[in-house]
């Protein structure tokens, strides 16, 4: 943006009418020479002298009125053209405003929007580990700095006098279209080892519910495990998510079912830690890459050093071992010392974002977001019999023909008897192989019950678990199996 016009530099009121008084003083000076020498004096000669120094006062007033006004038509002009330009740089600020606005709330949408995203599936777990905003995820909304800042030119330092109007209605423009107020404020848990939720217990578990369901609707089950850790009485605000396919454990199921990376007791914390976070640690470098650990932590007593040695080692090295930790305090004694931020709730869901690093963020005035426990109950059932689909069917080569209209249906009887060739006969290929692909491989998400064990289930099935059979196998129900008919379950 342009810096305001510079005040042109003007004499002083009275020397400025003085050099138009120098006619005059040199037509009053013949005026006198005039009536100091005696004798007559022709009548003539008189009026042209006095003429002249009278036409010398009027040109000089009139010389300095025009000054002035042409001097205050420059200056109305040079305003209306730089308040011309103000608005151009604010229409196009604006415009910029809503196009960050429009791309921030699509990558990060409201909670309650979570459910159609998860419904529609068309960008259900779109965030690969390649991806840059992968583990990116919102907090809620407030002050986001644009992408393109609008920056007041300061040419000539501070020896160039500008018009102060204009340049303060400059500064709050600057200020103004400086950042967006209500945008969703995202974290990068990528790179944060450990983010502290600290305020109200009812406020810091619906901000961390938000959290999980946007992490488990946009991130698939292989790329990313969620643990959870609670004492016994806060399972109601937990319980959810055990239908997560992120949360899934086939290594701890009984009964041929998957367990859960759900503990309520430290010996049940002790052993997720064992069988998820240990690899983790001990991992060589060359090996496959494990998916980011997402843990969260609301433990009784909110303190490090009493939930085992391997707990301590994980908010150690959080951040390099691929794992990030999400700790439920509710004050800011009770955070662990390696915390690299926090968000800090007060009782009206207002929160503060900080970085602990040297020169980290800083965010105000963050109105939280909070999500209800059916609401993510809902999500979590929803991506339950889900998983991600890494080698889709292929889809068959050749030509794709339209789709023939619905005929009417013939009496029963054989087809060639009415001079038609039996069916698979006419010149197309039977099944999918009609230019259609076959089902399962339009997608890269297939329908697949929880796997203890073992390859999974073909794509082509709908099939989940419905109980357990005597053996102790799991029965798994296809609701398009019985296409409308009804016939009894075996072995239930």
């Amino acid at each position: 943006m342009a810096a305001p016009p510079a005040v042109a530099w003007s004499a002083p009121a009275a020397a400025a009418w003085l050099q138009y008084l120098v006619p005059l003083l040199g037509g009053a000076g013949s005026l006198a020479f005039l009536f100091a020498v005696p004798g007559p004096r022709h009548p003539l000669l008189v009026a042209a002298v006095a003429g002249t120094a009278v036409a010398s006062l009027a040109l000089g007033v009139g010389l300095r009125l025009i000054e002035r006004r042409t001097a205050r038509r420059a200056r109305r002009r040079e305003r209306s053209r730089y308040l011309a330009h103000l608005a151009q740089m604010a229409a196009a600020a604006d415009h910029l405003a809503a196009a960050q606005l429009a791309a921030a709330d699509h990558l990060h949408p409201d909670p309650p929007r979570l459910w159609a995203l998860v419904c529609r599936a068309e960008r259900l777990w779109e965030r690969r580990p390649a991806d840059d905003d992968f583990l990116t995820v919102r907090v809620g909304r407030g002050p986001v700095p644009l992408h393109t800042p609008v920056r007041l030119d300061t040419a000539g330092g501070p020896l160039v006098e500008r018009d102060a109007e204009l340049l303060a209605a400059a500064e709050t423009l600057a200020r103004r279209a400086g950042c967006l107020p209500q945008a969703p404020v995202t974290v990068p848990l990528r790179r944060l080892g450990v983010l502290a939720l600290t305020g109200p217990r009812d406020r810091i578990r619906a901000l961390a519910r938000a959290l999980l369901c946007q992490l488990a609707a946009l991130h698939a089950p292989e790329d990313l495990r969620i643990l959870a850790a609670f004492p016994p009485a806060a399972l109601p605000a937990w319980e959810w998510l055990k239908w997560l396919p992120h949360t899934r454990d086939p290594a701890a199921g009984t009964g041929g079912m998957p367990g859960c990376l759900l503990a309520e007791t430290p010996a049940q914390l002790a052993a997720l830690l064992d069988r998820e976070v240990r690899p983790r640690l001990t991992a060589p470098a060359a090996g496959p890459p494990l998916p980011h650990l997402l843990a969260v932590l609301e433990l009784d007593p909110p303190r490090r050093g009493a939930h085992g040695p391997l707990l301590d080692e994980l908010l150690d090295r959080a951040a390099g071992a691929g794992a990030t930790v999400i700790w439920l305090a509710r004050d800011p004694a009770s955070e662990p010392s390696e915390l690299a931020a926090r968000l800090l709730l007060d009782e009206h869901g207002t929160a503060a974002f900080q970085e602990t690093a040297p020169g980290g963020r800083r965010i105000d005035a963050i109105r939280a977001d909070d999500a209800g426990v059916a609401v993510c109950e809902a999500v979590a059932r929803k991506l339950a019999p889900l998983r991600l689909d890494r080698q889709p069917a292929a889809v068959p080569a050749g030509p794709v023909r339209p789709a023939r209209p619905a005929r009417r249906r013939r009496p029963p009887g054989p087809a060639h008897a009415r001079g038609h060739p039996p069916r698979g006969a006419r010149g197309h290929p039977p099944g999918g192989a009609r230019g259609h692909p076959p089902r399962g491989a339009r997608g890269h998400l297939a329908h697949a019950p929880p796997s203890p064990g073992g390859d999974p289930a073909p794509a082509r099935t709908a099939a989940g678990p419905a109980g357990v059979r005597p053996g102790g196998a799991p029965l798994l129900l296809d609701p398009k199996e019985g296409r409308g008919r009804h016939r009894p379950l075996p072995d239930l």
